[in-house]
């Protein structure tokens, strides 16, 4: 077991005097925090529950949303135990580019950690306001990418059959 990397946290008689929707902002960026301080190893919901004065269903809830919003991910996906890697703000990626399709972007990057090598497919959307909005995200681990193209392939290949697109 390794050393978790921990965010400084205020007093919880501190957090408790907070509204709800303080509160509720607070919590979600302490655990966005944790995750990041130990993206490169991991964290799981357990050892964040071990670590902060947060309960297990405010974990579990901050996290689902997190994971909606692709600003983290759980390999493996949606288990208690899986590990958590921050998505932003890469530490080093091995490998990054862009696709470019209208009003949204994609987001390449090949990544490492423990667990391996992955390619992270990261959609984003430039707003009115011309802020960047990550929409959501996929990772495939690296060895499997020849055999996600090749399902991709077939799947454009039947849609063209159906004659929805040329």
């Amino acid at each position: 077991m390794h050393n978790i990397k921990k965010p400084e946290l205020e007093n919880h008689e501190e957090f408790i005097k907070k509204s709800p929707q303080e509160r509720e902002r607070y919590t979600e960026s302490k655990i966005k925090e944790i995750i990041q301080l130990n993206t490169q190893i991991g964290i799981n919901m357990k050892q964040i529950e071990e670590n902060t004065y947060f309960h297990r269903n405010t974990i579990s809830k901050h996290v689902k949303n997190t994971i909606s919003k692709g600003e983290i991910y759980q390999y493996p996906p949606n288990s208690r135990n899986g590990l958590l890697f921050s998505n932003g703000n890469l530490l080093d990626p091995i490998f990054k580019d862009k696709i470019v399709l209208q009003n949204k972007f994609f987001d390449i990057y090949v990544i490492s950690n423990r667990l391996g090598k992955f390619l992270y497919i990261q959609e984003k959307k430039e707003d009115i306001y011309h802020e960047i909005e990550t929409k959501g995200g996929i990772i495939i681990p690296i060895d499997e990418i020849f055999s996600f193209k090749e399902n991709f392939d077939t799947i454009i290949k039947k849609i063209k059959n159906k004659k929805i697109i040329r």
